[in-house]
């Protein structure tokens, strides 16, 4: 087993992240708010927001990223290679479910105190609040073997977005459609990448048409 601070510093290694708002504050209810995190998401891995970001709409802004559209540099100022490489993700209510690998040493905590801070900055300042957003530190586990890493890419991309959306294939705030999809973000992983670290797509998207995803799963059929 690994401590916490090996695991942190550990590179490539994949891993469960769980990032919660502080009282279960329900930081990813609306979609504005959504978008702004995938925008901090994209900026905190590769460099910074630019200025003057209220007066773009950051609703497009997301869709273009998630869409794998080019971003302006206005908006983005890229300063070094990506810190993490992001497998999956998704938003709910008041939680995030990652699953990172670092590409360099502490490049997941360097990731996530980049991407939190400057997500509260802008959450603060449009509800007037003051203080901590997300709880620390944040929860992080390894994914120890193939078994493991597939049953994790399902429940972030099927069984976590059903807590918002009956149609999890249409809920564009995760990675389903980047894995299992058209898509192909700029913010994750490839689906050559996803298949070379061991993710069984095609049988986590078998099992979808099969089972009652709202039911307790074990999922044989993935792990195989």
């Amino acid at each position: 087993m690994f401590t916490r601070k090996e695991l942190i510093e550990e590179k490539l290694m994949p891993c469960h992240i769980l990032i919660r708002a502080i009282g279960d504050l329900p930081v990813f209810s609306l979609k504005e708010d959504c978008s702004r995190y995938v925008f901090q998401m994209y900026a905190a891995n590769v460099g910074r927001p630019g200025l003057n970001l209220h007066r773009c709409d950051m609703n497009k802004v997301a869709v273009d990223i998630l869409e794998g559209r080019n971003i302006s540099s206005d908006l983005i100022k890229n300063e070094h290679d990506p810190l993490v490489n992001i497998i999956s993700f998704s938003l709910v209510k008041n939680h995030a479910h990652f699953i990172l690998s670092a590409n360099e040493n502490n490049g997941i905590p360097k990731f996530i105190n980049k991407l939190n801070l400057g997500f509260a900055k802008y959450f603060n300042i449009k509800n007037k609040r003051f203080g901590s957003l997300f709880s620390k530190p944040f929860k992080i586990a390894s994914i120890m073997g193939n078994s493991r890493l597939n049953l994790v890419v399902w429940y972030i991309n099927i069984k976590s977005p059903l807590e918002v959306s009956d149609d999890f294939k249409s809920y564009c705030f995760s990675s389903f459609s980047d894995l299992f999809g058209d898509r192909q973000s700029k913010i994750t992983i490839s689906k050559t990448g996803a298949k070379y670290l061991g993710i069984s797509l095609e049988k986590i998207e078998e099992s979808v048409n099969k089972l009652n995803l709202k039911e307790q799963i074990f999922l044989e059929e993935i792990n195989g």
